[in-house]
């Protein structure tokens, strides 16, 4: 296949988006498109969908390939040829006016004055779209997922690791091979220190709370090690999460923002309720305590609504790709809202003895025990999150 993309604007003739030599068009107009593109400049509206050992990337878009603005005009199936990490390369057309897709594996790097990924492809630097497709090792093994590729935290924040840094609220999708349910156990190991109460995932490592060290703790990666710790705003830090740029925290009564992932505290402001719990679904802040989860108006203090917990006493919080998950500290159970609501798609028992601080890790989600000072990594229904 070639030529599935085409430019969303040509020029009279059609051979590129604009006329080398300006026509009479009034300056005002010319002066609006130059600021439309501008701010057009690294879109990537596409989507993918898993098909077995295939990725599907569906008619639509736009996308911006170096300054020109393409829409997938049609259907796209890329075939993953062998286990292993890819990614969506934009390729030159038949045409100026055309692009074709095409899977690559290899280093991506972030450039920031296309404000996108790029790769080195037979000595070209292409354009790569915002998605890393992931396919199992195992003989057999499917397409496992599609994860969203965001920019690079700025400098100064905690290193990343790989040259694709992931997002805080990754979108995952179509997991035919993680259809399990919480009995997958995939690891287990000691929480840092007494007593761990909020967790939270910033697209590379897990973090963790403790109410009696009263530290927050920075993990290397989804592990026990640590890379680094430091004090909580206040007294009994009891929930985590992570807006995609700056950690949030709460002692049950404040809730803080931090400068990115470190001590720094950008803003605070009072808590609904006794906060033991939140979350951050991409646009809005939750959280819970004293049997409610209320949904913040972006990350401040005002209150867009509120509801019931599903049962007893909510206490962990996160946001798995559309929907909410909560867990019942002492009915030790996890809950998965449909959307953020107090609609429950389904609910299954937490491991260990308590569910405190809950963090999603695509594709599996991180549940706190205090108790037995564990924290677990699990399996979850993913073909129902979305």
């Amino acid at each position: 296949m070639a030529d599935e993309l085409e430019q969303t604007t040509v020029n009279t003739v059609g051979d590129d988006w604009v006329d080398m030599v300006p026509g009479p068009v009034p300056t005002g107009y010319g002066h609006q498109n130059t600021n439309i593109s501008a701010r057009s400049v690294g879109m990537d509206f596409s989507t993918l969908t898993v098909s077995g050992l295939s990725v599907e990337v569906e008619v639509g878009g736009p996308i911006d390939d170096f300054g020109l603005p393409f829409s997938v005009k049609t259907q796209v199936l890329l075939a993953t040829p062998h286990p292993g990490d890819f990614f969506v390369a934009v390729v030159p057309g038949t045409t100026a006016t055309t692009r074709s897709l095409e899977l690559f594996q290899g280093e991506v790097t972030w450039n920031s004055e296309l404000n996108a990924y790029t790769a080195e492809i037979a000595s070209q630097t292409r354009r790569i779209l915002n998605w890393q497709i992931q396919r199992g090792s195992s003989v057999g093994a499917e397409v496992t997922g599609v994860v969203r590729l965001v920019a690079p935290r700025p400098a100064g924040g905690i290193e990343n690791k790989t040259p694709y840094p992931l997002a805080s609220f990754i979108r995952w999708i179509d997991f035919p091979f993680y259809s399990f349910w919480k009995n997958n156990l995939h690891d287990s190991f000691a929480t840092p220190a007494g007593f761990a109460e909020g967790s939270t995932f910033d697209g590379m490592n897990l973090i963790t709370s403790d109410s009696i060290t009263e530290l927050i703790y920075v993990h290397d990666e989804v592990s026990p090690s640590i890379i680094t710790s430091f004090a909580s705003p206040a007294g009994f830090p009891s929930g985590l999460t992570f807006d995609g740029k700056n950690l949030i925290s709460t002692d049950e009564s404040l809730i803080y923002v931090h400068n990115g992932v470190s001590p720094g505290i950008i803003d605070s402001f009072a808590a609904p309720a006794v906060s033991v719990g939140l979350a951050f679904d991409g646009i809005n802040l939750i959280s819970t305590g004293v049997g409610l989860i209320s949904v913040h108006n972006g990350v401040s203090a005002s209150i867009i609504t509120s509801f019931p917990v599903p049962a007893g006493s909510s206490s962990g919080l996160t946001f798995a790709g559309t929907n909410l998950i909560s867990g019942d500290v002492f009915g030790i159970r996890i809950f998965i809202h449909n959307g953020v609501s107090p609609s429950i798609i389904t609910s299954f028992a937490a491991p260990g003895s308590q569910v405190r601080g809950l963090a999603y890790v695509p594709p599996l989600l991180v549940a706190l025990d205090p108790v037995l000072n564990r924290i677990t990594v699990n399996g979850i229904p993913v073909n129902v999150i979305g």
